[in-house]
């Protein structure tokens, strides 16, 4: 119930969480926080692998009328 919780970011909680374990805390707060930025997202952030540093990066230019 606390990894569903956790991973969905309901916030709800089971009357015993108090007193989970340091172990079991962090899985939770890592559960959280993917849950938050979403698993596809997170999965992309830790591929390092298929980044290419050397790659020129192209600023698109453009004029910007106000008024």
């Amino acid at each position: 119930f606390e990894a569903v919780s956790a991973f969905s970011t309901t916030g709800l909680s089971a009357i015993g969480s108090q007193n989970l374990g340091s172990v079991s805390r962090i899985i939770l707060i890592l559960l959280m926080y993917i849950g938050r930025v979403g698993p596809v997202s997170f999965l992309l952030m830790l591929n390092v692998h298929g980044v290419n540093k050397e790659k020129d990066i192209a600023i698109p230019e453009g004029k910007i009328f106000v008024g």
